[in-house]
Formats: structure tokens, sequence, C-alpha cells
């Protein structure tokens, strides 16, 4: 299954940008009662260190995360829909393609867009 966003990102052209420059991980609520709301934030750069392009990635709501491997390393995320699972809080599956670093989660929605670095 395919959705508006994956085609958005896939648009973007993102195997382009195979090196990890940037991530952030934290909570997006505060409230003690509930259960945490993890954002991660990506930042990805073309492999020519003269391409000020990045690819900027959101995604919200993130559970199960694996991140493992030498950061530095090569990153080729894939996004598939599974919103016919009908999980609570999961409707995209986010993976590293490639062998070097071990990244996947789950996520309840993500953005994607380029941004020029100045």
């Amino acid at each position: 299954m395919s959705s508006d966003k994956i085609d958005q990102y896939d648009s973007l052209n993102p195997f382009q940008y195979s090196k990890l420059e940037r991530y952030e991980l934290f909570r997006s609520n505060v409230e003690e009662d509930e259960p945490p709301r993890l954002t991660l934030r990506l930042t990805l750069r073309p492999k020519k260190n003269d391409d000020k392009r990045r690819l900027m990635l959101s995604f919200q709501c993130v559970r199960d995360l694996i991140f493992t491997g030498d950061m530095y390393d090569f990153i080729f995320l894939s996004i598939t829909d599974i919103r016919d699972r009908q999980w609570e809080n999961a409707q995209y599956k986010v993976w590293n393609t490639e062998q070097d670093i071990d990244l996947k989660f789950y996520c309840s929605d993500f953005f994607a867009e380029i941004v020029e670095n100045e």
C-alpha cells in the first residue's frame, strides 16, 4: 500500500541524501500520566560536501526505535504504509536498507522536505 506522503517522500529522491548529518530525539508531551510521544528529526546530506541541500525528516509518535551502528555511514530510508494493520499510533514503518546502520521504527506521521543549508 502506498500513500500520498510516501509518494511525496519518494519524489524528493531521498537516496541522493545518504549521509546522516544530525539526529534529534525528544519527548513531545510533558503529561506524566500519558505514554511518551517521541519525535525523531533527521537531517541527511548528499555525498558531495559542496552540495548545500539537506533532506529534513520529522517523524511523530515514534515507537520501537532501534538505532545502532556508525552514525557516519550511509543511510537509505524506506517508508512503508502499514495503516491496514490498524495499529494504534503506527501508520508507517521506517527502516534503513543499508546494513551499516540498524535503524528501524514505527511512527504515526512524518514530514519530509528539501532545504538549502547556509
